[in-house]
C-alpha cells in the first residue's frame, strides 16, 4: 500500500468498521487545501477513522452588511465545493467514510470548535477565501497555538514514504508524548522513526571533537538523555525502528527544516515560552511551519 493508502478493504460494500477519532480537514478550493484534504483522506484511511471536511464561509460577522442573496450564493458555492471534494476523495479511497460541514463562522473558530479528544486537525500551508493567510498569519498560527488536539500543516507535495522516516523533534524526556505519537505515525506507514535533537552549544572548531565525544561532556550527557527517551519509546511501541540523531547547531529551526527534506512527516510539540501571555507558538515551530518540506504535525502544549 502506498502513502495514499488507496488499497480497498473491508466488507462486501467496501466499508470498514470505523474507529473513533476522526480527521478534520479545512477546505477552501485552493491547491494547498486540496493537497491537504488528500493527505487527510490518506491519514484517515490508514487509521481507519472517518474524515470530516469543513468549509468556513465566515459570514457570521458580515451578515448585517451582506444581502441574503449573496449569502445564499456563498453557501451554495461552499456546499458544491464540499460535495465535489467528498466524492473525489471517496472514489480515491474506497471504504473511507467522508462527512461534510458548512459553517458560517471563521476558519479558526470553525476548526477549533470541532476539535474533540482523539481527533486531528489538518490544514494547508496557505489558502484563500475562508482560509486566507492560513499558516502565514494570525488565523493559522492561532489555530496551532491554542488547539487542544494535534494540528497537521501539509506543505508541498507529500512524499510517498518509501525509505523516508518520520522525524520527531525532541529536547528531553518531557517530549515523550509526541515522540510516542511520532512512533505511532511511523508504525502506520511501516517506516522508521528518527528522534532528532539539536544541541545548541556550538564550540570553536577545535572543540568539535570533544563535543561529539560521548561520556564526560555536556553533549554526551544530552545524547544519553535522548537515548533514554528512545528506549522508552521502543518499550511503549516496539514496532518501528528508532534511531537517535543529535545535531550541534545554533539554529534548531534550520536543522529541522533540512531534516524535513528527507522525512515523510515531521512531528514536534508546541513548547510555549513561560514569558508569553496567552496562546503562542514558539520561534522554532513558527519558522518550521513556514519553511518545512514535508507535512508538519504539531502536538498541543501541555495544559
Amino acid at each position: 500500500m502506498g502513502e495514499d493508502g488507496s488499497q480497498a478493504g473491508g466488507g462486501p460494500d467496501g466499508r470498514r468498521p470505523v474507529a473513533p477519532g476522526r480527521i478534520v480537514a479545512g477546505v477552501d478550493g485552493s491547491d494547498p487545501a486540496h493537497i491537504a484534504a488528500q493527505w487527510a483522506a490518506a491519514q484517515a484511511h490508514r487509521r481507519n477513522v472517518a474524515l470530516h471536511l469543513v468549509h468556513a464561509i465566515g459570514t457570521t460577522r458580515e451578515t448585517l452588511f451582506t444581502s441574503e442573496e449573496t449569502i445564499r450564493l456563498v453557501r451554495a458555492a461552499g456546499e458544491r465545493l464540499l460535495s465535489v471534494t467528498r466524492d473525489r476523495l471517496a472514489a480515491r479511497f474506497p471504504g473511507l467514510e467522508v462527512t461534510c460541514e458548512l459553517l458560517s463562522s471563521g476558519p479558526q473558530e470553525a476548526l477549533r470548535g470541532l476539535a474533540a479528544p482523539g481527533e486531528t486537525l489538518v490544514v494547508g500551508s496557505r489558502g484563500h477565501g475562508g482560509f486566507s493567510s492560513l499558516m502565514l498569519g494570525s488565523v493559522g498560527l492561532g489555530l496551532v497555538s491554542d488547539s487542544p488536539v494535534p494540528v497537521v500543516v501539509v506543505r508541498g507535495e507529500p512524499a510517498d514514504g518509501a525509505g523516508r522516516p518520520v522525524v520527531a523533534a525532541v529536547r528531553d524526556e518531557d517530549d515523550r508524548p509526541w515522540a510516542v505519537m511520532a512512533a505511532q505515525e511511523a508504525a502506520l506507514r511501516g517506516v522508521g522513526l528518527r528522534l532528532l535533537s539539536v544541541w545548541g552549544l556550538v564550540p570553536p572548531v577545535s572543540g568539535v571533537v570533544s563535543l561529539l565525544d560521548g561520556s564526560g561532556t555536556a553533549a554526551g550527557r544530552h545524547r544519553e538523555r535522548i537515548e533514554s527517551l528512545a528506549e522508552a519509546v521502543r518499550a511503549e511501541l516496539p514496532g518501528p525502528a528508532v534511531e537517535v540523531a543529535v545535531e550541534p547547531s545554533a539554529s534548531a529551526a534550520g536543522v529541522l527544516v533540512d531534516a524535513s527534506r528527507e522525512a515523510v512527516l515531521l512531528v514536534m510539540g508546541n513548547r510555549r515560552s513561560g514569558r508569553t501571555l496567552g496562546p503562542s507558538v514558539g520561534r522554532t515551530a513558527h519558522a518550521v511551519l513556514h519553511h518545512a518540506h514535508c507535512p508538519v504535525l504539531v502536538a498541543p502544549a501541555p495544559a
